[in-house]
């Protein structure tokens, strides 16, 4: 080969470089959606019971940890509107309402939909009564016109017994999830709809005799071999097995995100459950639950994992539960979070800021 030919040969192959060495990175960086102009968008949740808030000592201290800990969206507990039960106190719920807004943290209000009537009957509301579906649609919307927030975020959205799978009953909280995201969007143009929900573990169900959704048996058919048909399966998401149809929702674009209860300290169990809610193609509206209470026993190691974890697998974000109960343990999960060290492979996850996506 002449030199003019190795030289239009050189130029080819840096031409032809270039331009993947381009597509590759629009793919993975300008395209990416977990970056805005260079900035990480991640959803670094926590969950704020009262006590967290209910002192100006409180929320000082509280306020001062979301900051350093780099924590961008809270899902705040909610106080009474009109007949509906919440069970914050409003002067408070008002106070760190307006320093959360201050320093620019996003603010779901969190809600209680079984116990909504708790206040005036101390009864779990029945979502098949046929006023239900009408009293849930009025109360996030009087939240919503009450208070400058993000969204509205559901909690108890279920019956509360595991049991067979029962279609009018799940049908009829679908209703209040689909019906409150479609009252949001059209009414509240920029808010948001979000939900925690139980894990999408497998639980044994009897498909003979319960409802199954006939999405899901459509969904076993076009997927074999899934961990929902090992052993003497076929087993469901066990959120089913509480009425909620959690993966249908995000599935049909009726809600912006759910958070998965997967509070676990075993990391490979934690792992499992993420290849669950991806396989279902809602990983970007699945924002993983982490535990960091009391009962679970405060494991550092395991939130510090748990979270880089997330962050591995491409997770739009993660909500801890919780943050604000007991302040010597949040301290030292700060420095887990923030600070490299041995207990974080010297790579701490949360170093730097990041925008919510809600």
């Amino acid at each position: 080969m002449n030199s003019k030919a190795v030289i239009a040969s050189l130029i080819i192959v840096l031409f032809l470089g270039g331009t993947f060495a381009w597509y590759y990175y629009n793919q993975n960086y300008t395209n990416n959606p977990n970056q805005n102009n260079g900035e990480k968008i991640e959803l670094r949740g926590t969950w704020l019971n009262p006590y967290a808030f209910d002192s100006a000592e409180k929320r000082t201290a509280t306020l001062n940890l979301l900051m350093k800990m780099h924590i961008n969206t809270v899902f705040l507990a909610a106080p009474d509107i009109g007949e509906n039960y919440g069970w914050s106190d409003l002067e408070s719920f008002k106070a760190v309402l307006q320093e959360l807004a201050n320093n620019e943290i996003k603010v779901h209000i969190w809600v209680a939909n079984m116990y909504r009537a708790w206040g005036a009957t101390h009864e779990y509301v029945d979502f098949t009564d046929p006023d239900e579906l009408d009293k849930q649609l009025e109360w996030g919307g009087m939240l919503l016109e009450e208070y400058n927030v993000s969204g509205i975020h559901f909690d108890y959205i279920r019956y509360k017994e595991w049991d067979d799978i029962n279609a009018t009953k799940m049908n009829a909280i679908t209703n209040v999830v689909s019906h409150t995201y479609n009252l949001i969007k059209k009414d509240y143009p920029g808010k948001y709809l979000t939900a925690a929900v139980f894990p999408a573990t497998p639980n044994w169900a009897d498909f003979d005799k319960e409802d199954i959704p006939q999405w899901y048996i459509q969904w076993l058919n076009d997927n074999p071999g899934s961990p929902y048909e090992t052993g003497n399966g076929p087993y469901v998401p066990e959120n089913m097995k509480f009425q909620q149809d959690a993966i249908f929702w995000a599935r049909e674009n009726m809600i912006d995100g759910v958070m998965p209860m997967a509070y676990t300290n075993n990391i490979s169990e934690w792992f499992e459950e993420i290849q669950l809610w991806k396989m279902f193609g809602i990983w970007d509206r699945t924002f993983m639950g982490i535990a960091w209470y009391e009962e679970n026993g405060y494991n550092l190691s395991a939130v510090v994992h748990e979270i880089k974890m997330a962050q591995s697998n491409n997770a739009r974000g993660f909500v801890i539960f919780e943050l604000g109960a007991n302040s010597t343990m949040d301290a030292l999960l700060l420095e887990a979070l923030t600070t490299d060290g041995e207990i974080n492979d010297y790579d701490a996850p949360l170093k730097e800021a990041a925008q919510s996506p809600l």
